[in-house]
Protein backbone atom coordinates (compact mmCIF):
# COMPACT_ATOMS: atom_id res chain seq x y z
CA UNK A 1 0.00 0.00 0.00
CA UNK A 2 1.29 3.28 -1.10
CA UNK A 3 0.92 6.80 1.00
CA UNK A 4 -2.03 7.96 -1.71
CA UNK A 5 -3.91 4.99 -1.52
CA UNK A 6 -4.70 4.65 2.53
CA UNK A 7 -4.51 8.63 3.61
CA UNK A 8 -8.24 8.96 3.21
CA UNK A 9 -8.74 5.78 5.80
CA UNK A 10 -5.91 7.87 8.50
CA UNK A 11 -7.88 10.91 8.13
CA UNK A 12 -11.33 9.34 8.65
CA UNK A 13 -9.98 7.91 11.32
CA UNK A 14 -9.05 11.22 13.46
CA UNK A 15 -11.97 12.61 11.89
CA UNK A 16 -14.21 10.00 13.39
CA UNK A 17 -12.31 10.72 16.96
CA UNK A 18 -13.10 13.72 16.94
CA UNK A 19 -16.52 14.03 15.60
CA UNK A 20 -20.32 14.12 17.07
CA UNK A 21 -22.62 11.98 14.54
CA UNK A 22 -25.55 13.04 14.49
CA UNK A 23 -27.36 10.08 13.18
CA UNK A 24 -28.91 9.11 16.77
CA UNK A 25 -27.94 5.01 16.10
CA UNK A 26 -24.35 5.95 16.56
CA UNK A 27 -23.21 7.54 19.80
CA UNK A 28 -19.67 8.49 20.70
CA UNK A 29 -18.87 6.65 23.87
CA UNK A 30 -15.74 7.79 24.43
CA UNK A 31 -12.69 9.58 23.23
CA UNK A 32 -9.41 9.75 24.23
CA UNK A 33 -5.56 11.15 23.39
CA UNK A 34 -2.52 10.43 25.02
CA UNK A 35 0.69 12.25 24.29
CA UNK A 36 3.91 10.19 25.90
CA UNK A 37 7.60 11.94 26.01
CA UNK A 38 9.96 9.09 26.73
CA UNK A 39 13.99 10.22 26.89
CA UNK A 40 16.46 8.13 28.46
CA UNK A 41 20.52 8.21 28.73
CA UNK A 42 23.14 5.18 29.15
CA UNK A 43 24.57 4.66 32.25
CA UNK A 44 27.71 3.69 31.15
CA UNK A 45 28.93 7.18 29.23
CA UNK A 46 25.95 9.21 29.48
CA UNK A 47 24.68 9.63 25.89
CA UNK A 48 21.10 10.02 25.03
CA UNK A 49 19.81 6.46 24.15
CA UNK A 50 16.08 7.28 23.80
CA UNK A 51 13.77 10.05 23.07
CA UNK A 52 10.42 9.67 21.69
CA UNK A 53 7.10 11.17 21.13
CA UNK A 54 4.08 9.09 20.99
CA UNK A 55 0.72 10.96 20.27
CA UNK A 56 -2.27 8.63 20.36
CA UNK A 57 -5.93 9.12 19.79
CA UNK A 58 -8.55 6.26 20.49
CA UNK A 59 -12.23 6.73 20.04
CA UNK A 60 -15.79 4.55 21.33
CA UNK A 61 -18.59 4.23 19.21
CA UNK A 62 -21.86 2.65 20.23
CA UNK A 63 -23.69 1.49 17.10
CA UNK A 64 -27.66 0.37 17.92
CA UNK A 65 -28.12 -1.95 20.57
CA UNK A 66 -25.39 -4.64 19.70
CA UNK A 67 -22.49 -3.26 17.92
CA UNK A 68 -19.45 -1.10 19.18
CA UNK A 69 -16.15 0.37 17.41
CA UNK A 70 -13.31 0.95 18.48
CA UNK A 71 -10.64 3.11 16.59
CA UNK A 72 -7.07 3.86 17.53
CA UNK A 73 -4.16 5.62 15.62
CA UNK A 74 -0.69 6.13 17.02
CA UNK A 75 1.98 8.99 15.54
CA UNK A 76 5.89 8.31 16.66
CA UNK A 77 8.27 10.76 16.69
CA UNK A 78 11.75 9.95 17.24
CA UNK A 79 15.67 11.13 16.66
CA UNK A 80 17.30 7.97 18.66
CA UNK A 81 19.55 4.91 18.65
CA UNK A 82 16.69 3.03 19.88
CA UNK A 83 14.98 3.35 16.76
CA UNK A 84 11.18 2.82 15.87
CA UNK A 85 11.75 -0.74 14.80
CA UNK A 86 11.09 -2.76 11.54
CA UNK A 87 8.69 -2.34 8.85
CA UNK A 88 9.55 -5.20 6.47
CA UNK A 89 7.64 -7.61 8.95
CA UNK A 90 4.60 -5.83 8.46
CA UNK A 91 2.33 -7.01 5.85
CA UNK A 92 0.71 -4.74 3.48
CA UNK A 93 -2.02 -4.27 4.85
CA UNK A 94 -0.36 -3.48 8.30
CA UNK A 95 2.59 -1.39 7.33
CA UNK A 96 2.08 2.00 8.96
CA UNK A 97 0.78 4.58 6.67
CA UNK A 98 3.98 7.21 6.88
CA UNK A 99 7.22 4.94 7.40
CA UNK A 100 10.82 6.69 7.55
CA UNK A 101 13.72 6.53 10.08
CA UNK A 102 11.95 9.07 12.45
CA UNK A 103 8.32 9.66 11.89
CA UNK A 104 5.32 6.90 11.79
CA UNK A 105 1.83 7.28 11.69
CA UNK A 106 -0.01 3.55 12.00
CA UNK A 107 -3.27 2.39 12.28
CA UNK A 108 -3.17 0.76 16.13
CA UNK A 109 -6.84 -0.65 16.08
CA UNK A 110 -9.80 -0.50 13.79
CA UNK A 111 -12.89 -3.03 14.38
CA UNK A 112 -16.37 -3.59 14.92
CA UNK A 113 -17.82 -6.12 17.95
CA UNK A 114 -20.99 -7.32 18.38
CA UNK A 115 -22.63 -8.81 21.18
CA UNK A 116 -26.08 -10.29 22.22
CA UNK A 117 -27.01 -13.01 24.75
CA UNK A 118 -23.38 -14.44 25.31
CA UNK A 119 -22.34 -14.31 21.42
CA UNK A 120 -19.33 -11.59 20.60
CA UNK A 121 -18.21 -11.00 16.87
CA UNK A 122 -15.05 -9.00 16.47
CA UNK A 123 -14.24 -7.84 13.15
CA UNK A 124 -10.85 -5.88 12.10
CA UNK A 125 -7.51 -4.70 13.57
CA UNK A 126 -7.48 -6.27 16.57
CA UNK A 127 -5.01 -8.38 19.27
CA UNK A 128 -5.82 -11.56 21.21
CA UNK A 129 -4.36 -12.28 24.53
CA UNK A 130 -5.17 -15.92 25.55
CA UNK A 131 -2.52 -16.81 28.57
CA UNK A 132 -2.86 -16.22 32.22
CA UNK A 133 1.30 -15.43 33.05
CA UNK A 134 1.93 -12.02 33.54
CA UNK A 135 4.63 -10.61 30.33
CA UNK A 136 5.55 -14.44 29.96
CA UNK A 137 4.58 -15.98 26.23
CA UNK A 138 3.42 -19.74 27.22
CA UNK A 139 0.21 -20.15 24.85
CA UNK A 140 0.24 -16.29 24.50
CA UNK A 141 1.21 -16.64 20.97
CA UNK A 142 -1.39 -15.68 18.73
CA UNK A 143 -0.65 -11.76 18.31
CA UNK A 144 2.88 -11.02 17.21
CA UNK A 145 4.75 -8.21 19.41
CA UNK A 146 6.85 -5.37 18.90
CA UNK A 147 10.00 -6.41 20.21
CA UNK A 148 12.18 -3.40 19.00
CA UNK A 149 13.19 -2.55 22.96
CA UNK A 150 13.38 -6.26 24.05
CA UNK A 151 11.87 -5.99 27.21
CA UNK A 152 11.46 -2.49 28.10
CA UNK A 153 9.02 -1.26 26.54
CA UNK A 154 6.54 0.09 29.03
CA UNK A 155 3.80 -3.01 28.43
CA UNK A 156 5.38 -6.51 27.65
CA UNK A 157 4.27 -7.54 25.75
CA UNK A 158 3.32 -4.58 23.82
CA UNK A 159 0.97 -7.06 21.15
CA UNK A 160 0.57 -6.02 17.81
CA UNK A 161 -2.68 -5.93 16.16
CA UNK A 162 -3.73 -8.10 13.07
CA UNK A 163 -6.57 -7.93 10.45
CA UNK A 164 -8.71 -10.42 11.48
CA UNK A 165 -12.15 -11.68 13.18
CA UNK A 166 -12.76 -13.62 16.58
CA UNK A 167 -16.11 -15.41 17.82
CA UNK A 168 -17.35 -15.99 21.22
CA UNK A 169 -19.87 -17.96 23.07
CA UNK A 170 -20.39 -18.58 26.33
CA UNK A 171 -22.93 -21.47 27.47
CA UNK A 172 -22.76 -21.64 31.11
CA UNK A 173 -19.67 -21.71 32.55
CA UNK A 174 -18.40 -22.60 29.24
CA UNK A 175 -16.61 -20.49 26.46
CA UNK A 176 -15.98 -21.06 23.08
CA UNK A 177 -13.58 -18.76 21.17
CA UNK A 178 -12.62 -19.01 17.50
CA UNK A 179 -10.01 -16.63 15.79
CA UNK A 180 -9.00 -15.85 12.04
CA UNK A 181 -5.81 -13.21 11.47
CA UNK A 182 -5.82 -12.88 7.65
CA UNK A 183 -2.44 -10.42 8.48
CA UNK A 184 1.02 -11.91 8.01
CA UNK A 185 2.29 -9.64 10.10
CA UNK A 186 4.75 -11.43 12.90
CA UNK A 187 6.26 -8.85 14.71
CA UNK A 188 8.56 -5.63 14.99
CA UNK A 189 12.27 -5.77 15.43
CA UNK A 190 15.22 -3.14 16.30
CA UNK A 191 16.52 -2.53 12.75
CA UNK A 192 20.57 -2.78 12.55
CA UNK A 193 22.69 -0.49 14.85
CA UNK A 194 19.78 0.08 16.83
CA UNK A 195 19.92 -0.67 21.10
CA UNK A 196 18.05 -3.51 21.15
CA UNK A 197 19.91 -5.02 18.00
CA UNK A 198 20.38 -8.71 18.63
CA UNK A 199 24.47 -9.38 19.24
CA UNK A 200 24.34 -12.42 20.93
CA UNK A 201 25.37 -15.58 18.57
CA UNK A 202 22.24 -17.71 19.91
CA UNK A 203 20.21 -14.96 18.03
CA UNK A 204 22.08 -14.46 14.88
CA UNK A 205 22.14 -17.53 13.99
CA UNK A 206 25.87 -18.46 14.73
CA UNK A 207 27.28 -15.32 13.48
CA UNK A 208 29.75 -13.80 15.64
CA UNK A 209 28.83 -10.45 16.83
CA UNK A 210 31.87 -9.24 14.33
CA UNK A 211 30.56 -10.70 11.10
CA UNK A 212 27.96 -8.29 10.03
CA UNK A 213 26.29 -10.04 6.57
CA UNK A 214 26.32 -8.05 3.48
CA UNK A 215 22.33 -7.68 3.05
CA UNK A 216 19.57 -8.57 5.63
CA UNK A 217 15.94 -8.43 4.32
CA UNK A 218 12.59 -10.35 5.05
CA UNK A 219 10.68 -13.09 4.07
CA UNK A 220 7.32 -11.52 1.89
CA UNK A 221 4.48 -11.12 4.79
CA UNK A 222 1.86 -10.42 2.13
CA UNK A 223 0.54 -14.39 1.37
CA UNK A 224 -2.54 -13.39 3.23
CA UNK A 225 -3.94 -16.90 3.10
CA UNK A 226 -1.00 -19.21 3.48
CA UNK A 227 0.10 -17.49 6.53
CA UNK A 228 -2.98 -16.53 8.42
CA UNK A 229 -2.84 -17.41 11.63
CA UNK A 230 -5.65 -19.65 13.17
CA UNK A 231 -6.80 -20.30 16.82
CA UNK A 232 -9.68 -22.14 18.92
CA UNK A 233 -10.07 -21.76 22.44
CA UNK A 234 -11.89 -23.90 25.36
CA UNK A 235 -12.80 -22.22 28.53
CA UNK A 236 -14.33 -23.72 31.90
CA UNK A 237 -14.82 -22.07 35.09
CA UNK A 238 -15.45 -23.84 38.05
CA UNK A 239 -15.31 -22.03 41.30
CA UNK A 240 -12.83 -19.56 41.43
CA UNK A 241 -11.16 -21.18 38.72
CA UNK A 242 -10.72 -21.92 34.91
CA UNK A 243 -9.38 -23.92 32.65
CA UNK A 244 -8.31 -23.57 28.83
CA UNK A 245 -7.19 -25.51 26.31
CA UNK A 246 -5.85 -24.05 23.15
CA UNK A 247 -4.78 -24.74 19.64
CA UNK A 248 -3.11 -22.29 17.36
CA UNK A 249 -1.35 -22.66 13.34
CA UNK A 250 0.60 -19.77 11.62
CA UNK A 251 3.77 -18.17 11.08
CA UNK A 252 6.49 -18.68 13.74
CA UNK A 253 6.98 -15.12 14.81
CA UNK A 254 11.02 -15.69 15.51
CA UNK A 255 12.59 -15.23 12.50
CA UNK A 256 15.08 -17.88 10.69
CA UNK A 257 18.18 -17.19 9.28
CA UNK A 258 18.86 -18.17 5.17
CA UNK A 259 20.60 -17.62 2.77
CA UNK A 260 19.50 -14.45 0.32
CA UNK A 261 19.24 -15.66 -2.93
CA UNK A 262 19.06 -12.41 -4.42
CA UNK A 263 21.89 -11.20 -2.41
CA UNK A 264 25.51 -13.08 -2.09
CA UNK A 265 26.38 -13.06 1.40
CA UNK A 266 23.02 -11.98 2.30
CA UNK A 267 21.04 -13.24 4.94
CA UNK A 268 16.92 -13.63 4.79
CA UNK A 269 14.60 -14.03 7.84
CA UNK A 270 12.00 -16.68 7.30
CA UNK A 271 9.19 -17.33 9.20
CA UNK A 272 7.49 -20.58 8.92
CA UNK A 273 4.61 -22.03 10.02
CA UNK A 274 4.37 -23.82 13.16
CA UNK A 275 1.25 -25.72 15.42
CA UNK A 276 1.11 -25.18 19.28
CA UNK A 277 -0.78 -27.07 21.81
CA UNK A 278 -1.32 -25.70 25.29
CA UNK A 279 -3.03 -25.61 28.14
CA UNK A 280 -3.48 -22.57 31.11
CA UNK A 281 -4.98 -22.72 34.69
CA UNK A 282 -5.30 -19.67 37.46
CA UNK A 283 -7.40 -19.82 40.09
CA UNK A 284 -7.95 -17.49 43.62
CA UNK A 285 -7.39 -17.82 46.84
CA UNK A 286 -8.37 -15.01 49.18
CA UNK A 287 -5.27 -12.94 48.72
CA UNK A 288 -3.23 -15.16 46.18
CA UNK A 289 -4.19 -16.00 42.47
CA UNK A 290 -2.08 -19.02 41.29
CA UNK A 291 -1.34 -19.07 37.50
CA UNK A 292 -0.22 -22.18 35.29
CA UNK A 293 0.91 -22.97 31.30
CA UNK A 294 1.89 -25.13 29.51
CA UNK A 295 2.41 -25.53 25.74
CA UNK A 296 3.77 -27.75 22.97
CA UNK A 297 5.22 -26.91 19.52
CA UNK A 298 6.12 -30.39 17.62
CA UNK A 299 7.45 -28.53 14.63
CA UNK A 300 9.06 -25.69 15.69
CA UNK A 301 11.52 -24.38 12.72
CA UNK A 302 15.27 -23.48 14.66
CA UNK A 303 18.79 -22.60 13.04
CA UNK A 304 21.03 -25.55 13.93
CA UNK A 305 24.84 -25.72 12.97
CA UNK A 306 25.39 -26.10 9.39
CA UNK A 307 27.41 -28.81 7.71
CA UNK A 308 30.42 -28.01 6.02
CA UNK A 309 30.03 -25.55 2.99
CA UNK A 310 26.54 -24.46 4.30
CA UNK A 311 25.88 -20.73 5.73
CA UNK A 312 23.19 -21.63 7.52
CA UNK A 313 20.54 -24.55 7.92
CA UNK A 314 17.25 -24.94 10.16
CA UNK A 315 15.61 -28.05 11.42
CA UNK A 316 12.20 -28.58 13.08
CA UNK A 317 12.45 -29.87 16.65
CA UNK A 318 9.50 -30.35 19.50
CA UNK A 319 9.70 -27.24 21.97
CA UNK A 320 8.07 -27.24 25.49
CA UNK A 321 6.96 -24.30 27.30
CA UNK A 322 6.08 -24.11 30.89
CA UNK A 323 5.38 -21.94 33.40
CA UNK A 324 3.90 -21.21 36.74
CA UNK A 325 3.40 -17.92 38.70
CA UNK A 326 1.44 -16.44 42.01
CA UNK A 327 0.49 -13.09 42.67
CA UNK A 328 -0.32 -11.82 46.03
CA UNK A 329 -1.96 -8.72 47.93
CA UNK A 330 0.18 -8.74 51.07
CA UNK A 331 -1.15 -6.15 53.37
CA UNK A 332 -0.01 -2.15 53.10
CA UNK A 333 -1.18 -1.77 49.24
CA UNK A 334 1.56 -4.51 48.11
CA UNK A 335 1.35 -6.09 45.33
CA UNK A 336 3.79 -9.09 44.70
CA UNK A 337 3.99 -11.22 41.08
CA UNK A 338 6.66 -14.02 41.21
CA UNK A 339 6.90 -16.69 37.91
CA UNK A 340 8.89 -19.16 36.64
CA UNK A 341 9.10 -20.09 33.11
CA UNK A 342 10.57 -23.11 31.09
CA UNK A 343 11.52 -23.52 27.83
CA UNK A 344 13.16 -26.76 26.38
CA UNK A 345 13.93 -27.57 22.65
CA UNK A 346 14.52 -31.66 21.86
CA UNK A 347 17.40 -31.23 20.28
CA UNK A 348 21.18 -32.27 20.54
CA UNK A 349 22.78 -29.46 22.02
CA UNK A 350 26.17 -29.14 19.93
CA UNK A 351 24.01 -28.91 16.99
CA UNK A 352 22.13 -25.94 18.20
CA UNK A 353 23.27 -22.08 19.44
CA UNK A 354 20.78 -21.69 22.52
CA UNK A 355 20.42 -23.83 25.46
CA UNK A 356 18.25 -26.65 24.94
CA UNK A 357 16.86 -25.49 28.40
CA UNK A 358 16.28 -21.81 29.26
CA UNK A 359 14.92 -20.54 32.92
CA UNK A 360 13.47 -17.47 33.08
CA UNK A 361 12.28 -16.11 36.09
CA UNK A 362 10.79 -12.73 37.02
CA UNK A 363 10.01 -11.38 40.52
CA UNK A 364 7.63 -7.88 40.68
CA UNK A 365 6.62 -5.64 43.25
CA UNK A 366 4.25 -2.52 43.36
CA UNK A 367 3.98 -0.40 46.23
CA UNK A 368 1.43 2.45 46.20
CA UNK A 369 0.96 5.36 47.98
CA UNK A 370 -1.33 8.53 48.44
CA UNK A 371 -4.67 6.86 47.37
CA UNK A 372 -2.46 5.40 44.19
CA UNK A 373 -1.72 8.61 42.93
CA UNK A 374 2.17 7.42 43.72
CA UNK A 375 3.46 4.30 42.84
CA UNK A 376 6.67 2.72 42.82
CA UNK A 377 7.38 -0.31 40.62
CA UNK A 378 9.94 -3.26 40.44
CA UNK A 379 11.18 -6.07 38.94
CA UNK A 380 14.17 -8.71 38.45
CA UNK A 381 13.98 -10.75 35.04
CA UNK A 382 16.69 -12.83 34.05
CA UNK A 383 17.65 -16.45 33.14
CA UNK A 384 19.11 -19.16 35.50
CA UNK A 385 21.35 -20.91 33.27
CA UNK A 386 22.79 -18.25 31.59
CA UNK A 387 23.16 -16.24 35.27
CA UNK A 388 22.30 -12.74 33.24
CA UNK A 389 18.99 -10.09 33.71
CA UNK A 390 18.15 -6.85 34.11
CA UNK A 391 16.61 -5.14 37.88
CA UNK A 392 14.14 -2.26 36.29
CA UNK A 393 12.63 0.24 39.26
CA UNK A 394 10.41 3.06 38.37
CA UNK A 395 8.05 5.57 40.75
CA UNK A 396 5.39 7.10 39.16
CA UNK A 397 3.42 9.90 40.34
CA UNK A 398 0.08 10.90 38.76
CA UNK A 399 -0.06 15.01 39.14
CA UNK A 400 -3.67 15.45 37.90
CA UNK A 401 -5.77 13.43 36.39
CA UNK A 402 -4.43 14.42 32.83
CA UNK A 403 -0.56 14.36 33.57
CA UNK A 404 1.68 11.61 35.29
CA UNK A 405 5.47 11.58 35.55
CA UNK A 406 7.71 8.45 35.69
CA UNK A 407 11.16 8.22 36.36
CA UNK A 408 13.29 4.70 36.17
CA UNK A 409 15.83 2.57 35.59
CA UNK A 410 17.09 -0.24 33.44
CA UNK A 411 20.13 -2.13 34.68
CA UNK A 412 21.00 -5.32 32.72
CA UNK A 413 23.79 -7.71 34.12
CA UNK A 414 25.70 -10.64 33.00
CA UNK A 415 27.37 -12.41 29.93
CA UNK A 416 27.52 -11.38 26.64
CA UNK A 417 26.26 -14.17 24.93
CA UNK A 418 23.11 -14.35 26.94
CA UNK A 419 19.69 -13.29 26.01
CA UNK A 420 20.07 -10.24 28.70
CA UNK A 421 23.80 -9.70 29.14
CA UNK A 422 24.25 -9.27 25.36
CA UNK A 423 22.90 -5.22 25.87
CA UNK A 424 24.68 -5.12 29.02
CA UNK A 425 25.94 -1.91 27.88
CA UNK A 426 22.13 -0.64 27.59
CA UNK A 427 21.36 0.07 30.87
CA UNK A 428 19.78 3.48 31.12
CA UNK A 429 18.19 5.71 33.30
CA UNK A 430 15.30 7.56 31.84
CA UNK A 431 11.99 10.15 32.44
CA UNK A 432 8.93 9.53 30.74
CA UNK A 433 5.68 12.05 30.78
CA UNK A 434 2.13 11.67 29.58
CA UNK A 435 -0.59 14.05 29.19
CA UNK A 436 -3.99 12.27 28.86
CA UNK A 437 -7.03 14.38 27.51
Amino acid sequence: MNFRSIKPLVLLCFAIANYQPACADIKLKSKKFDATYWVGATTDDGDTSLSRLTLRQEAKFKIGRNWRMNVAARLEIADDDTGLGTTETFSGLSKPIIRTDEFRLEIDRAYLSYRSNGTRLTLGKHSIAWGVLDGIQITDQFSPVRRRDFVFSATRPERISRWGLKAEKSIGDWRLEGAAAFDPTVNQLPNPGDAFFPLSPRFRAGLPTQVSPTSLSVQSRNDYLQDATIGLRVSKEFNNSQLSLIGIQGPEFSPIFAPDPASPGGVLLEYPTRRLLGLTYDTSQGPFVLRFETAVIPDHPLNVRPEQGLTFKSDDTIRWLTGIGVDWQAPGDVFINAQLAVDHVDSLEQNIFRPKTDTIYTVKFRRTFRNDRLVLNGEVLGSAEAGDGTISMDLNYEINEHLSASIGGNFVFGQERGTFGQFEDQSRLWLRMKLSI
